[in-house]
Order: structure tokens, then sequence, then C-alpha cells
């Protein structure tokens, strides 16, 4: 029997309103990128705020990939607005199996925070994620994969490898 892993952290998932759940989020999931696309941060949080989210560590497994892409989209918009603190839970939601097109990208964002704070224990490590879990990518995706190495290097003063550092525990 499966089971899913005991979290950390509360799992994100949008509770199903009532029939078409899916579709009103999409729905909304389209305002927010609307207004982002437009340049209204503000209106995107608001539009991705309405979504109802249940946290649950063990919410159903069928639904758990679903809201990833929200997540991650409102994760980015408190961060553009400048409210890092917020922003690192949602970054944090995205862990999981099913969350794994965000992972990297997520660990990106928390080592840029970490390292904004001042916390170079904790933006060492997510760079060092970041870069390890964008090893070998597409070139699409070297940019990133750059931005986390010279992010690591930042706060790595004297680091040669990656490889050891990526085996870190988060630190507390």
């Amino acid at each position: 029997m499966f089971q899913l892993p005991d979290a950390e952290l509360p799992l994100r998932v949008p509770v199903a309103r009532a029939p078409p759940a899916w579709g009103f989020a999409t729905e909304i999931e389209l305002r927010a990128e609307l207004a982002r696309a437009r340049g209204d941060r503000q209106q995107a949080l608001v539009e991705l705020e309405s979504i109802r989210f249940l946290e649950s560590p063990t919410a159903l497994f069928g639904l758990a990939h679903f809201g990833m892409r929200e997540r991650f989209l409102h994760a980015e918009m408190l961060t553009a607005l400048g409210r890092d603190a917020e922003a690192l839970s949602w970054y944090e939601s995205l862990g999981q199996v099913w969350d794994l097109p965000y992972v990297a990208a997520a660990h990106l964002r928390r080592g840029e925070i970490f390292e904004r704070r001042g916390d170079q224990a904790r933006a060492r490590f997510h760079y060092s994620r970041a870069a390890s879990l964008w090893q070998g990518c597409d070139p699409e995706f070297q940019p990133l994969l750059a931005r986390a190495r010279d992010g690591l290097q930042r706060v790595s003063p004297g680091l040669v490898a990656l490889s050891p550092a990526s085996r870190e525990s988060p630190p507390r």
C-alpha cells in the first residue's frame, strides 16, 4: 500500500469547492497570469489568493499535483512584491515528487531570499540543491543553472566542488 511521506511542512492543495472546481482554479490562474503579464503583480496575487488551499500532509494523492503552478506563481508574486517571508512558505511547499518541474526553481529562489537575509548557510544549501538538480539541463535552463552557481560562489568563498554541499541537509 502506498503511503505519503511524513511532511515537515503542510502540503498545499486547492480545495475542491464544487464542480467544476478544476476549471474554476484554471480560470483564476489565467486571470493571474494576464495580470502578471500586464505588470500588475498585486492583482495577480489577489487572483491567486482567491484559490483556497487545503493544508494537510495527508492530502489526497490524486489532487497533490494540482496547484503546483499556482503555488509557484503565488510565491513569485510575493517575491516580486518584496514579501520574502511569505514567499518562502510557498516555495517550501514545492518539494514533493509531483512538484518536480518547480523544485529546482524553488530552491534557487529560496537561495536568493536567504542570501538577501544574510543567512549564508541556508542560501548555500538551496543554491547547491538548485545547481545539483539542473546539472546536465537543457540549454534553455543554462542561465538558471548559472545563477545558482553564481549564488553558490557568492555565499561560499573557497568552495571548489558542488557535489558534497548538494547532499547536505538544510540548516536549521
